[in-house]
């Protein structure tokens, strides 16, 4: 079948004259043998899929690594997504996933990323995609979603709840000290603790058991903020 021929079939799954995702989902139902969906939407019912990115930190010269989270999963068979981002601080260098989703990513322009997924047998973790960034600069950035256009194993869109991220370098001083929540939690045999620093200061961290009973006393001496 030419892309003339496949254009017409895609646009013509759900009468709108144009190829997304949606029609794709349609498309890959027919093929495998789906029944065709029924009148009752999932989006209708008040059906909503959260998606969201993190806060994440790094330096100049390094590579971070910025996941993608959906809730809701069940609810999901694919969409179309796009985030923006300072081209002057971070540079896209890649997307990925660890879902069985089919998933197609664009780095090409700088400040976007693009992203549009389908898995019409529903997704298997939170995090969608990982988007991979150079840091070029000791700076900050806001990460945007632009567009969110996610739809339902009967192709219909969902209402989606969008949490956007940012980036900021270790290099700038939080506004204040703290310590973060560990991770992995849980975690066998390791984990990480971090914490943060607005000043300069002795450090020291204690471990308590479920009890009460301090189990381990670290001591980091000084540390820069």
């Amino acid at each position: 079948m030419c892309s003339s021929d496949l254009q017409k079939v895609a646009a013509d799954m759900n009468g709108d004259g144009k190829v997304g995702v949606d029609d794709i989902v349609l498309i890959l139902r027919k093929a495998a043998g789906f029944a065709a969906p029924g009148a009752r939407s999932i989006a209708s019912s008040g059906g909503a899929v959260q998606i969201s990115l993190d806060s994440i930190r790094g330096m100049a010269g390094e590579t971070v690594i910025m996941p993608v989270k959906v809730d809701n999963r069940e609810l999901l068979a694919g969409g179309e997504i796009s985030v923006v981002y300072d081209s002057s601080v971070l540079r896209a260098v890649g997307v990925s996933s660890k879902t069985d989703a089919m998933l197609v990513g664009s780095v090409a322009q700088p400040g976007i990323v693009r992203i549009a997924f389908v898995d019409t047998n529903g997704l298997r973790g939170q995090v969608l995609a990982e988007i991979e960034f150079e840091v070029l600069a000791d700076d900050k950035s806001l990460l945007t979603f632009k567009n969110v256009y996610l739809y339902q194993p009967d192709a219909r869109p969902l209402t989606s709840r969008k949490v956007n991220g940012k980036f900021e370098s270790w290099s700038i001083p939080p506004e204040r000290s703290a310590l973060l929540q560990n991770f992995p939690n849980p975690f066998n045999p390791e984990t990480w603790i971090p914490y943060q620093l607005r000043t300069g200061n002795e450090v020291t961290i204690r471990i308590y058991s479920a009890s009460g009973n301090m189990v381990r006393e670290l001591d980091l001496g000084h540390r820069d903020a």
